[in-house]
């Protein structure tokens, strides 16, 4: 009876944060032998190849503690996202978390692409004005347990702008109205600015 009131006490605002802590050790335990994508794509690639869904998403909870966001597909650019909310456990690389959470905050839009290598498995590659960083979703039953993987820093060569600028970009090449820009081999590695940096570039203009 215990086990039956804690199910029945659990708060719906609760519910989100216990799956993605539920979800954390059978996601994590193979990231540590993934490293850095060295060789960035061209995004006509990232777009017309292998990828089943572009989507822009919104960061619609971030809590840098657990540390975990919940993202909520908004625009579909590419196909149609199967998910109407998508909890991601931010216990990835560790030397790349603190990078990667000053460029996130609530309701900051991303692009989202995403491919499945396998039946269980997908892999999607998130970019936010100019910073671009993957992450994992494991298939369980009718779940996707998603997690932060790394920061991904040679794809600044794909596309650097800002995240209004992908998304422009995306949805003119799926109508076939404009080729996607090639890579940038001048473009050196990075991430883009921090949510701070962003704020104040907007205000200038």
């Amino acid at each position: 009876m215990s086990s039956i009131r804690a199910q029945r006490t659990t708060s719906p605002k609760r519910s989100f944060w216990v799956v993605v802590s539920v979800s954390v050790a059978a996601v994590l335990w193979p990231l540590t032998a993934r490293a850095v994508i060295q060789v960035e794509q061209p995004l006509r690639e990232m777009i017309f190849g292998k990828t089943e869904f572009v989507f822009v998403a919104k960061v619609s909870k971030l809590d840098p503690k657990r540390p975990a966001m919940l993202l909520t597909p908004s625009e579909q650019l590419k196909g149609k996202s199967p998910w109407e909310k998508m909890a991601v456990s931010l216990k990835g690389e560790e030397k790349d978390l603190p990078k990667l959470l000053k460029r996130l905050a609530d309701d900051l839009p991303l692009v989202v692409f995403v491919t499945k290598p396998s039946e269980d498995k997908y892999h999607a590659m998130a970019y936010t004005n100019g910073t671009w960083f993957d992450m994992l979703g494991y298939v369980d039953g009718e779940a996707v347990r998603w997690a932060f993987v790394q920061c991904q820093p040679n794809f600044r060569r794909t596309f650097r702008g800002t995240t209004d600028e992908l998304t422009e970009v995306v949805k003119l090449a799926v109508a076939r109205k404009k080729a996607p820009p090639p890579i940038d081999k001048k473009a050196s590695p990075g991430l883009g600015p921090e949510i701070g940096e962003q704020a104040k570039a907007v205000g200038k203009k």
